[in-house]
């Protein structure tokens, strides 16, 4: 316990009692109508309240005795100790001894007189002997010894005053009485005459003073037996000590004066005091330190010693004072001045008093005033003080405003001089309340609570996090307000608000003294429920606040809460802002609301604060702060956050952030927590539920005794995050935390971890509790706060499998914390749930990497190491290779489990021995992470897992889960009381196509001898799928039962042979059954005919004569034989109580198909599936029954959802243990296993399909597998592709803009996947990336779906077909053709799907055999590991391994391939570089686009005449100073730059000109028609016809030269009969000889050499290249490309002829489809070697083939043409594009379905953003004009004529031709000499075509960038990655920011220049 808060102490002058007994300090004070007895200041002994209505007035400790008076005005109680005789300090009790009326008895003087029972008794005093002194109107002396009657003490004196008495005081040895009444001048001394049991008598005197006496104290005896004179000192209000002793100490003389001591003038006034006095600067408090105190507290300080030399003058000083045994009087003014004096031989022999000064200090630590800035209001203040020997001296001071604050003190360092000496040290403050704490409610951040009475008084205490004071400080005491509904804190305590009825008002606790700021009513119908704290509309105005209330009727109001303006490093100062005006503080009605959508609302509460601080964002979404959560009367929890004056000024937004329907109507308690959590309490209080609302599922539920009612719920969180919730009884809390999900052993979620009782503190119930922010637990009871910190004793722990790690040197306690976080949290790798996890994952390479480390550990281990919880592996182990099963069905079953992973080449492979090494090291070892229990589990594991390895070559995926688990259900089956396997592991064996090898394992697990039960457990006849198989295991089981016992009983098995209709072998039996004395009765009555209705009805009356005599199976067996399955179905159901039973008979008898089974899994097993919510059991039965679709969905739905009449589940069905995260594994599996599982699958949507797998990350998260949670996130998400799409329209864009400019067109895929990287990093929390981070397959997706967009503007003809047909065909040629936006999307579509869909066939050869590089596909791969921090740059040989490598091969690369970044600094490294990444695009985007917005306004900046005027004005000779020009140059590199200036050179540098001269082109220039612009065009035509037709040519060839031979030998085994041996199995018997079978090493060699028989090592490597694939459930089937296919090319065929009509003949567009087909392959084969797609090349190609076969008559000649060339430039295009894309997610270990459905998503949203764009820019742009030229447009258009026979310019074709002949001759050597340094110097004819056709000025701005690209890379050797980006920022600033120069266009906004 950290703090106690006994309660407030009551202003009283005996309330407070302290003494020493029994070598310990007792102190006992009065508070409310209690008394709570302290030992040490932070340790309550015993609360004990008392029944009395009457006010308790004084309380008195016999230092003797240990006995403890307490009374009220008219009775006195006295409590005596007890349990000190058992040993331990925490048993000390006080026990009533007895209890008696003031005045009872006894007579005045002893003699007589009654004393008036009812008079107040207002002092006691105890003296020698146990006497007691109770003073009131009389004077009394009671007896309270063990010798005198305990019930009834006897008085043996009594004495009546004249008036009462305010304070009386017995000497110690009883000697003598001093009292003073009211206002009393006179202290009446009463000496003692007589002793003994006789008569007692005393005479007195009276001892004058000025002015009224305010106190008296006797001087006390060092100890109780010491024998000292007696000296009475007195407090007068002339600010006077005056010490009184007797004349003769042994004659008991009267006493008189010794001395005085001016205490106003022990502390002098200061300067300021005295010029200006004012009331209350005068205060003086004093107390006197008895000698023996100053003698202990000395001797203390001695042995302390001093530690500075300042120190030791000190200490001598004290030490000097000390030896002259004096008493101290300290003297203290509260406001940090302290005087001392010394009272040296106090006694009557002493004539002269001797009083000196000990010391004069001021110091800060003694201000005890700071709250009271003025003398008005200052309590009165009682000073004790006491010092026991070796102890501090301790300073009790009560202050009457209701606290008692306990100091200690060196008193050398109190008495010092020094001012900046340090004196005391507050170890403890003793307040609360005075009546019972109904209500605690804390601030959000748990620095500050607030709590109540029921009569409405509010006590609000601070609480500083970690600190190692006393846990809370009292800040304000709020005066009783009456009833109060609600009441909140504000500003970290500085201010409450309280909700009463129809009144709010708010107060300022800044101060000592609250004070109320404003008040308001309010009218709203109903009952207020609630009062909400409302985030903050603008997180920097800490001044205004919201609050809301909503009552019973979902009405509600929001209150707008101004406060004073105050200083927020302060609480007590209030500072106004500089410039600011005051502002009044205010409460006024924001807004009133209503929550119809809240249901039958039965309560509204605020959410306890759990997790991380709250974070305002300004959003409202599921994201933000839950404020409230909500309960109906029918149970449906809901967490509701909002958010205020976003709508407007006024208004207030509230939205549901998650909600369940929890089932329980009408629970008495509900309590949430901000990370989602729900505690609710049925209605009688005796049951608990704890929910996940988030997860919508059950967590835990615990039902209590009913003398346990539920009274309280709270929420804390640790700082991971993990939720520990309080449980409130009347005298107790239950501390429950949550667990790691445990589905190995179906463990509980939550646990109880400790128990903390409050019945030995108090006897009083528990009010309320609440947590502190800092873990710190406040529990009010009766009038007091109990603060129990973190402290977690382990022993005392209710968790009994909790083994924790050592504690640290010096600690003696757990911290709870650090307990619950050993209770969740990551669990070791090792760990068996981490194990089981991974083995049902796929992963059972990492499960061997993970054993194996843990072999090499425990080899090495010697005791007291360390075991490390990731045993040495790098946390890159667990992603970066591919630890999944790749198998399918028609491979080889071995290979789930045949994959190795080896970290060190010498390391040994995983075996059984292996597992028996590391298990026989096991049990010699504890491992720390680990209870016994687990590491049990452990050795069963790894035991199971060697046994599996034995196995691995007749095992596929399923039986290998299957087998592990059943062999590990076997090995604990005698430590459990699971009786059989769940349905989990039967659906691992039911999908298996490993039965067989099952079947066999399991029956030699039994030894051969299966019986039922056996069966049973196993749920082998649930798994097996052949019928035939059933039947023939169901015959052995029959079998079996027939033989367990002796003597054999047919009994046994005749409900097994009659279900598989063989009753002659039943006869058989009973035929040697002659033991039984049934035989001769059974025999004849099997002879019988059943086929005859007379015997089947014998047969069921003997069935119900069995029944009636509870022979169950028997009964079954006799319906079977009358032909009633339905009725021995129902007894194995109701009767035997055996669902598998019914359904194996049900399958013997009458197949799979039957209605009985069908009846059976529909009406109940489907029924209990829904009701348990089993989803395993209802994919099993959905699956039996043949709807497969509903058996996927199952997986993922819950399953009373999909049933017809669906029944209402129970509370086990939303159990969190049907939330098991294998079935995702199922799930991936089944959903593409047919045609009818894929249908099932498309019914759930991508959005639940992403839900689901989110659900299944927290439930790893949960289990502590996080690692396996992170690697859950599948390669398509909804995430991935909605930011592919957003960055996809922007370069979408920017494409349309440059292509319609330039013809240039790219799909950036590598500034995709940065822009991508950069936005999931920005926006992180939004994206769920805290919880799933962006992973590198999922960047795939995203630069997949934003390539497909951008390459539509280029792939649907928009930069050159479109603007062809629309502007530049003639209307000779059936043009101009203007499409309407409905046929422009069209159009699209239809184009945009077949080139996808074909280049997935193509990805086998391309990418798997051949391992083509595809160069920009490999670049971006390698960026988008570096961004992912997987790999950093290489050198060329690790480029080109990894380019050439397997699946995943950058993902898995190793050191001598792709560094894996590791470290810290390297992380921080990374982390900086991607910041330095995003700046510099969105610098670049700036610049770039600031500059396209310039040009609007000066369009002369687009054409600068850098070579003169002449130049530029007549040929055209200028410069386009575009960055994005410059962009794509650095992205074209600077050898296609060049050529492509090469290019500008002769076509506008020497053929422009010269055609000019001759006059072949005798037009302006820039005339298409009649100018050399035109006329140079068909010279860069020749050039790429001629480049395109030698290249594609060359690959033809070169491919059909290669293909051919292999074709050749693949036609010849085909038709070859071959002589392959079969396989054979690998024996799971392990004593079999293993020579009988072939091994699989030598199988696959016979294979490849069957197949390869001239190169047998070849045919490996090609299995391995095959093998080496993405996993089956990832690819695309073979079954959706081809119906893709033919659906794609269909829907071109319809939409080519819906837009075109009979212009384009239907034969034209099928040709033209099926060459696109052709084309593409050529086009993707160039594209892996060159990384360039000749598409314009390819779609000449079509024009030319086109031109044959389409008739120069036909009017539609050029635009078939067009449309030809179109469609073949769309297929190559999209073709080489997803084939870029699949290099990409196939270095990276991404799923091409993924991919491939990202691609086909892209497409349609280009195809259909890019018709919208062209509509949009060429309806405000002239086109063609002097922005867009669409130079490929006229490209097309010219091309078409000229194939067409349209005739040329003159001397166009002489020049042509010769143009072409030079650039074949030239692509003819580029092609023989790639790959040398020769290679870019020779001119590629695309580029220079490209240069040729358009304008120099764009020409030199993307030479520029080629240059710089040059300069940047092998000048200066700088990395790419800055470069992309610099060119990505210029070219998307440009291309976007031509949105805004759009929008002005279509505005009018004029130009400037």
């Amino acid at each position: 316990m950290r703090a106690v808060l006994p309660g407030k102490p009551e202003s009283r002058l005996q309330a407070l009692a302290t003494g020493y007994w029994e070598s310990r300090r007792i102190t006992a004070y009065i508070t409310g109508n209690a008394l709570a007895i302290l030992g040490d200041p932070d340790k309550l002994l015993q609360t004990v309240y008392d029944d009395d209505p009457e006010p308790l007035q004084a309380v008195a400790l016999d230092e003797a005795s240990g006995k403890i008076a307490v009374c009220t005005r008219r009775a006195v109680r006295v409590y005596r100790p007890f349990g000190l005789g058992r040993g331990e300090v925490d048993a000390l009790q006080w026990a009533l001894q007895a209890t008696f009326a003031v005045g009872e008895s006894g007579g005045d003087d002893g003699g007589g007189g009654g004393g008036g029972g009812g008079r107040p008794a207002i002092s006691l005093s105890w003296g020698a002997s146990e006497e007691l002194l109770v003073a009131h109107s009389s004077l009394e002396l009671y007896q309270t010894s063990s010798s005198t009657s305990l019930a009834h003490p006897e008085c043996s004196w009594r004495k009546r005053l004249a008036s009462p008495v305010r304070l009386a005081s017995l000497s110690y040895d009883s000697a003598y009485i001093a009292s003073v009444g009211e206002y009393d001048r006179l202290v009446k001394v009463w000496r003692r005459l007589s002793y003994g049991t006789g008569e007692v008598r005393f005479d007195f005197i009276y001892l004058r003073h000025p002015q009224p006496v305010t106190g008296i104290q006797w001087r006390r005896p060092h100890h109780i037996d010491q024998t000292i004179e007696n000296a009475l000192y007195t407090f007068c209000a002339d600010q006077v000590l005056r010490v009184w002793v007797g004349s003769d100490s042994h004659g008991h003389q009267h006493l008189q004066l010794w001395g005085t001591l001016d205490l106003g003038e022990a502390i002098p006034d200061t300067r300021q005091q005295k010029e200006s006095p004012a009331a209350g600067d005068s205060l003086r408090w004093a107390f006197v330190m008895d000698g023996g105190d100053l003698a202990a507290a000395t001797e203390k300080a001695v042995q302390e010693g001093a530690q500075l030399k300042e120190d030791a003058v000190a200490l001598e000083h004290l030490i000097t004072v000390a030896n002259r045994s004096p008493e101290i009087c300290v003297v203290l003014d509260g406001r940090g001045r302290m005087s001392a004096w010394a009272l040296e031989n106090i006694g009557c022999k002493t004539k002269k008093s001797n009083i000196f000064n000990v010391a004069q200090v001021a110091s800060s630590e003694l201000d005890f005033l700071k709250g009271y800035p003025t003398a008005v209001g200052v309590p009165h203040v009682e000073a004790y003080t006491y010092c026991h020997s070796g102890g501090d001296l301790h300073i009790l001071l009560h202050f009457f405003d209701g606290r008692i604050e306990v100091y200690h003190s060196n008193v050398a360092a109190l008495f010092d001089r020094n001012p900046k000496r340090r004196r005391l040290s507050m170890t403890g403050l003793w307040t609360g309340h005075s009546a019972p704490v109904r209500k605690i409610v804390r601030n959000f951040s748990g620095r500050a609570i607030v709590s109540r009475t029921e009569h409405g008084q509010g006590v609000i205490w601070k609480h500083e996090l970690d600190a190692k004071r006393t846990g809370l400080s009292r800040q304000v005491v709020i005066p009783e307000q009456g009833h109060i509904h609600r009441m909140c804190l504000l500003r970290k305590g500085r201010f409450v608000v309280l909700l009463q009825h129809e009144k709010i008002s708010l107060w300022d606790c800044r101060q000592s003294e609250p004070r109320a700021l404003a008040e308001g009513t309010y009218d709203v119908p109903g009952k207020p429920l609630c009062l909400l704290i409302l985030p903050r509309h603008q997180v920097e105005d800490y001044t205004t606040a919201h609050i809301a209330t909503i009552t019973s009727e979902k009405q509600g109001i929001v209150w707008e809460v101004k406060f004073p303006f105050y200083s927020r490093n302060n609480n007590n100062t209030a500072t106004i802002p500089n410039g600011s005006k005051h502002q009044q503080p205010s409460i006024r009605e924001f807004v009133k609301f209503s929550l119809e959508d809240a249901g039958d609302l039965a309560y509204v509460l605020p959410v306890d604060p759990a997790g991380t601080a709250p974070h305002v964002s300004g959003f409202l979404d599921v994201f933000a702060r839950d404020v409230a959560i909500s309960y109906t009367h029918s149970g449906r929890v809901e967490f509701w956050t909002a958010r205020v004056g976003h709508g407007g000024q006024g208004a207030v937004e509230w939205l549901s952030t998650s909600a369940m329907e929890t089932g329980l109507c009408n629970p008495a308690l509900v309590s949430g927590s901000t990370r989602k959590k729900a505690a609710l309490v049925n209605t009688d209080r005796s049951e608990l539920t704890i929910w996940d609302i988030r997860g919508a599922r059950l967590e835990y539920a615990q039902e209590f005794e009913n003398s346990h009612t539920i009274c309280d719920l709270d929420w804390t969180s640790t700082p991971d995050m993990q939720s520990i919730l309080a449980v409130g009884f009347p005298h107790r809390v239950l501390l429950l935390s949550q667990m790691r999900f445990d589905y190995l052993n179906q463990g509980p979620a939550w646990a109880p971890i400790r128990e903390i009782s409050i019945r030995d503190f108090t006897p009083h119930p528990i009010g309320d509790s609440v947590w502190l922010g800092d873990g710190h637990l406040v529990i009010g009871a009766g009038n007091q706060l109990f603060v129990l910190d973190r402290q977690f004793d382990a022993a005392s722990s209710l968790v009994t499998s909790l083994r924790l790690p050592q504690r640290r040197a010096g600690e003696r306690h757990w911290d709870l914390f650090d307990v619950v976080q050993r209770l969740n949290g990551p669990l070791p790798v090792f760990h068996p749930q981490f194990l089981s996890q991974c083995i049902l994952a796929g992963k059972i390479v990492l499960v061997h990497a993970i054993l194996m480390a843990l072999h090499r550990t425990l080899r090495f281990w010697v005791a007291g190491d360390a075991v490390d919880d990731y045993l040495g592996l790098q946390l890159e182990d667990f992603y970066e290779i591919d630890h999944t099963a790749k198998t399918s069905f028609t491979k080889d079953p071995g290979q789930y489990l045949e994959r190795r992973m080896s970290y060190d080449d010498g390391d040994e492979p995983f075996s059984e021995e292996v597992a028996a090494e590391i298990n026989e090291r096991l049990t010699r070892v504890d491992i720390p992470q680990l209870s016994g229990h687990e590491q049990i589990q452990l050795v069963d594991i790894i035991e199971c897992v060697g046994l599996v390895e034995k196995q691995r070559r007749s095992l596929d995926e399923n039986g290998a889960r299957f087998m592990l688990f059943f062999r590990q259900h076997a090995l604990r089956k005698g430590r459990t009381s699971e009786i059989q396997m769940g349905w989990r592991e039967i659906n691992w064996a039911y999908h298996s196509t490993s039965q067989d090898v099952l079947v066999d394992f399991v029956s030699k697990q039994h030894h051969g001898k299966m019986l039922w039960e056996n069966a049973r457990e196993s749920g082998i006849f649930m798994w097996l799928a052949d019928n035939a198989a059933v039947k023939a295991q169901f015959e052995v089981i029959a079998r079996n039962e027939y033989t367990k016992n002796e003597p054999k009983n047919p009994i046994d098995c005749s409900l097994f042979y009659l279900a598989l209709k063989k009753k002659a072998v039943l006869q058989g039996l009973w035929r040697m059954a002659s033991w039984n004395k049934e035989q001769g009765a059974t025999q004849r009555f099997l002879a019988n005919n059943f086929e005859d209705p007379k015997w089947r009805t014998a047969a069921l009356k003997n069935a119900y004569a069995l029944l009636s005599r509870r022979r169950f199976e028997y009964a079954a067996a006799f319906f079977l034989l009358a032909d009633h399955l339905h009725d021995a179905v129902n007894v194995c159901l109701n009767q035997l109580k055996d669902l598998q039973l019914a359904i194996a008979v049900a399958r013997v008898y009458e197949g799979d198909t039957g209605p009985v089974l069908r009846r059976l899994l529909e009406e109940e097993v489907l029924t209990i599936a829904a009701q348990e919510g089993n989803r395993w059991l209802a994919s099993w039965a959905f699956w039996m029954l043949h709807r497969r679709d509903m058996a996927v969905r199952a997986l993922i739905t819950p399953v009373y959802t999909l049933l017809e009449t669906p029944g209402s589940p129970a509370l086990k069905s939303k159990l969190f243990l049907t939330d098991d995260p294998a079935l995702v594994i199922l799930y991936t599996q089944l959903r593409q296993m047919t045609l009818q599982t894929i249908r099932g699958a498309s019914k759930v949507t991508p959005k639940v399909e992403w839900e689901f797998v989110l659900h299944n990350a927290r439930l790893y998260d949960r289990m502590g597998c996080d690692l396996l949670g992170l690697d859950l996130g599948e390669s398509f998400t909804l995430r991935g592709l909605l930011v592919g799409l957003a960055v996809g329209l922007v370069i979408c864009f920017s494409n349309m803009y440059f292509g319609l400019q330039t013809g240039w067109v790219s799909t950036m895929s590598m500034p995709a996947s940065l822009m991508g990287f950069g936005i999931f990093r920005l926006l992180r929390s939004r994206l769920g990336d805290d919880l799933l981070p962006f992973s590198p397959v999922e960047n795939v997706l995203v630069q997949t779906v934003a390539g497909s967009m951008a390459i539509m503007p280029l792939g649907c003809g928009f930069v050159g077909v479109l603007p062809a047909m629309n502007y530049l065909l003639r209307p000779e040629e059936q043009g101009p053709i203007q499409l309407g936006l409905g046929k422009l999307v069209l159009w699209s579509l239809g184009l945009c799907y077949f080139g996808v869909v074909f280049a997935v066939p193509l990805r086998r050869q391309v990418i798997i055999r051949e391992r083509l590089k595809f160069p920009s596909g490999f670049s971006t791969a390698v960026l988008i590991s570096v961004l992912h921090g997987q790999a950093s740059d290489g050198g060329k040989g690790a480029d080109a391994a990894a380019a050439e490598g397997g699946f995943a091969s950058l993902a898995a690369a190793t050191t001598g391939e792709v560094q894996a970044v590791s470290g810290e600094g390297e992380a921080v490294r990374h982390s900086e570089s991607w910041r330095r990444n995003v700046r510099l695009l969105l610098v670049c985007f700036l610049v770039s686009g600031l500059f396209t917005f310039a040009t609007y306004f000066f369009p002369v900046l687009r054409n600068i005449p850098v070579f003169g005027s002449v130049a530029a004005s007549t040929w055209l000779w200028t410069l386009n100073p575009s960055l994005a020009y410059v962009g794509q140059g650095i992205i074209m590199g600077p050898s296609t730059t060049l050529h492509m200036l090469l290019g500008a050179v002769v076509g506008w540098g020497i053929l422009s000109p010269l055609a000019k001269s001759k006059g072949w082109a005798p037009g302006p220039v820039s005339d298409w028609e009649n100018g050399s612009k035109g006329w140079i065009v068909w010279t860069s035509l020749a050039i790429m016809l001629a480049d395109a037709i030698v290249s594609l040519g060359y690959l033809a060839f070169r491919s059909g030269a290669q293909y051919v031979p292999q074709l050749g030998d693949a036609l010849r085994s085909r038709l070859v009969p071959s002589r392959r041996p079969h396989a054979g199995y690998t024996s799971i018997n392990g004593d079999d000889d293993e020579n009988d079978t072939v091994p699989s090493s030598n199988l696959r060699a016979n294979e490849a050499s069957d197949s390869n028989d001239n190169n047998p090592l070849l045919g490996e490597l090609e299995e391995e290249k095959e093998a080496d694939d993405a996993p089956l459930d990832q690819q695309i089937s073979d079954r959706m490309v081809v119906v893709g296919l033919v659906l794609s090319i269909l829907f071109c065929i319809f939409c080519i002829h819906i837009v075109f009509g009979n212009l384009v003949p239907l034969y034209a567009t099928v040709t033209a489809v099926f060459m696109a087909l052709v084309l593409s392959i050529m086009g993707v084969r160039a594209l892996g070697e060159t990384d360039l797609n000749p598409v314009s090349g390819i779609s000449k190609l079509a024009q030319l083939f086109f031109a044959l076969i389409i008739p120069q008559s036909n009017k539609s000649s050029v635009l078939i043409n067009l449309v030809a060339g179109a469609v073949s430039e769309a297929g190559a295009l999209q073709a080489g594009d997803m084939m870029q894309d699949l290099k990409t997610g196939h270095l990276l270990g991404a799923a091409p379905k993924a991919q491939f459905w990202g691609q086909v998503i892209g497409a349609t949203a280009g195809a259909v953003a890019s018709a919208f764009i062209y509509q949009l820019y060429t309806s405000v742009y002239q086109v063609p004009g002097d922005l867009f030229q669409v130079p490929t447009g006229y490209v097309w258009i010219f091309t078409a004529r000229l194939v067409t026979g349209k005739g040329l310019p003159p001397m166009a074709m002489e020049w042509a031709m010769g143009a072409a002949v030079l650039f074949a001759l030239t692509t003819a050597l580029r092609t023989q000499t790639t790959g040398t340094r020769w290679h870019p110097l020779i001119p590629g004819g695309i580029a220079v075509a490209v240069g040729m056709y358009n304008v120099p000025s764009f020409t030199l701005a993307r030479t520029m960038g080629g240059l710089l690209s040059w300069w940047w890379r092998s000048a200066m050797g700088w990395q790419d990655t800055p470069l992309i980006v610099l060119a990505s920022g210029f070219i998307l600033g440009e291309g976007f920011l031509s949105i805004v120069n759009l929008i002005m266009q279509s505005a009018g906004v004029p130009h400037l220049a």
